[in-house]
């Protein structure tokens, strides 16, 4: 993906499905929501990007990431860091009606 600075919304985009993809593996699956993110734009892109994001935190509910986007030259053009909610599945047994 090219993510030159004007398209601030992809960039954000990739920084949270990469710390989330993190946040979910650490709490071993089910569903984590997003509350809060935040980006430093560094650079613009000059080709193709990629995301890396690692957990440094947190505890049974919540879980504290960061994420960087790096282009070919390995130059970061963006960091994040992020707090992320775990959110259990549900069965349907629990649904009350």
């Amino acid at each position: 993906m090219s993510a030159p600075r004007r398209d601030a919304g992809a960039v954000v985009a990739m920084l949270d499905r990469a710390m989330s993809d993190a946040a979910r593996e650490r709490v071993g699956g089910g569903d984590v929501a997003a509350v809060d993110i935040h980006v430093a734009f560094l650079h613009d892109a000059g080709g193709p990007v990629a995301a890396a994001a690692r957990v440094c935190g947190g505890g049974k509910s919540v879980c504290f990431c960061e994420a960087e986007i790096t282009d070919t030259a390995g130059r970061v053009v963006a960091r994040a860091m992020g707090t992320f909610r775990h959110r259990p599945l549900q069965s349907h047994h629990s649904i009350q009606r």
